[in-house]
């Protein structure tokens, strides 16, 4: 999907090609593209935030006190206009999980019964209402997806990750950081500063976000880092009041139970399969919704849908695939059961680049078969199968004093892969390199 950086500049790009190819014209692809190379990008001040001094912030994290990068302090400004309480509007949207089918549309949903013993541990207030003070909910990341802002007046998302722990080994005060991890991830997808109509101003936009994130790079992990970036997630929480949220995202298996599930993830049986759900705010509730490019679990394998890609073809490859009627509400996660693979055509394998494009764009395929995550004794020996990019498990080896510090929560899809992509992709937006930065097409 093409990106929307200036289109003046793409046409001064145009005029000097008629430069001699001896000497580089202002604005030209060579000198632009040395420009991008002399940009140093710091990933995980940048881009992905997984320090310990960030996501362990005493103050900020704090859901006694209302820290702004703590579950609770969102959910409340998720819930303003919801005219419920935040404690019923946390509420409400946990015991969706319970439905089994979407709302006005006949779509079965499993009823993913363990949310009955999240919500009986979860402690409440004297109106009987959920008490997001004991919010089991920890912080695992803050990131900048300037990425996703593919198109114009699209400025991309800031996100926080937050891991579900056992709301039995919560402390009194809480103690997040000392509670017991369980298999779920949320995920708060908030569109960053800015809605601009033009090309000019949608350049102008993205450079003012882009440096934002960029000056963390050269601070040092510590108070003068948080307060910056504070800075930064206060404006792209609130700009726009609940409206901000683009989507909330679930990948668990935790609530698969009937009671909460357990421990790391492994190779369960069929009636205990990993769920993605994605969410939006819908007359002022978060209410379910499609899943981001990933079809309904029953068209896996299935010749028709099959036949739907490569009619599609095109728009497959390029990532950005209608899928219509053929879109699904959950992505389900078992194993081989749930790979996207469809019959031959006419008597030949299914076209391997249709079947991988459009499977690693799926949440299901990007969190499964298709992408790199992280080794386990449960899975068969090799494996880099998994369910998780940011792991709620593996803790920080190394020193608070080390920069990379965090990173061992992070997959081999993200680490190796995708992350030195998305500095690319911000380098770009920072020296306006190109009118076609970059594409997100996997992954999300």
């Amino acid at each position: 999907m093409k990106r929307l950086l200036l289109l003046s500049l793409s046409l001064a790009i145009a005029a000097g090609c008629s430069s001699s190819p001896d000497q580089a014209s202002p604005g030209s692809d060579q000198e632009l593209s040395e420009q991008a190379a002399a940009i140093s990008i710091e990933p995980y001040k940048e881009l992905m935030i997984v320090h310990p001094s960030v996501v362990n912030d005493p103050t900020r994290t704090n859901n006694m006190t209302g820290g702004h990068w703590g579950f609770r302090w969102i959910m409340e400004r998720l819930a303003s206009n919801s005219g419920m309480a935040p404690g019923v509007f946390v509420e409400h949207w946990l015991k969706q999980f319970h439905d089994t089918t979407v709302p006005g549309k006949n779509l079965p949903l499993r009823d993913r019964k363990g949310v009955d013993e999240l919500l009986s541990k979860w402690k409440r207030d004297g109106s009987g209402r959920l008490d997001l003070r004991y919010s089991p909910f920890r912080l695992l990341s803050i990131t900048n997806r300037i990425d996703k802002g593919t198109t114009l007046g699209d400025m991309g998302e800031g996100r926080f990750v937050f891991g579900l722990v056992d709301p039995d080994t919560l402390g009194d005060p809480v103690n997040l950081q000392a509670a017991t991890p369980l298999s779920m991830t949320v995920i708060f997808e908030f569109h960053l500063p800015g809605k601009p109509t033009t090309p000019d101003k949608d350049n102008a936009q993205r450079q003012r976000n882009a440096k934002k994130w960029h000056a963390l790079g050269s601070l040092a992990f510590g108070e003068a880092y948080n307060a910056e970036l504070q800075l930064i997630t206060d404006a792209f929480v609130t700009t726009y009041g609940p409206d901000s949220l683009n989507q909330l995202r679930t990948n668990e298996i935790t609530l698969g139970g009937p009671g909460l599930i357990r421990g790391e993830p492994g190779p369960y049986d069929t009636n205990q399969i990993w769920e993605l759900r994605e969410y939006k705010i819908v007359g002022g509730k978060l209410a379910i919704a499609p899943v981001q490019a990933t079809a309904g679990d029953i068209w896996v394998k299935d010749g028709t849908f099959g036949q739907f890609l490569l009619d599609n073809r095109d728009a497959v490859l390029a990532g950005k695939v209608n899928l219509g009627d053929f879109a699904g509400y959950t992505a389900s996660e078992d194993f081989a059961r749930t790979r996207w693979e469809f019959p031959a055509v006419n008597g030949a394998p299914y076209p391997e680049d249709v079947r991988s494009a459009f499977a690693k764009g799926t949440c299901n395929g990007c969190h499964n078969a298709e992408q790199a995550s992280f080794p386990a004794p449960q899975f068969p020996e090799g494996s880099q199968l998994g369910f998780l990019h940011i792991s709620p498990f593996h803790q920080a080896t190394r020193p608070t004093t080390d920069p990379l510090a965090g990173t061992e929560r992070l997959s081999a899809f993200l680490k190796d892969k995708d992350i030195p992509r998305r500095v690319t992709f911000m380098k770009g937006v920072l020296d306006n390199a190109s009118s076609t930065v970059g594409e997100t097409k996997f992954g999300h």
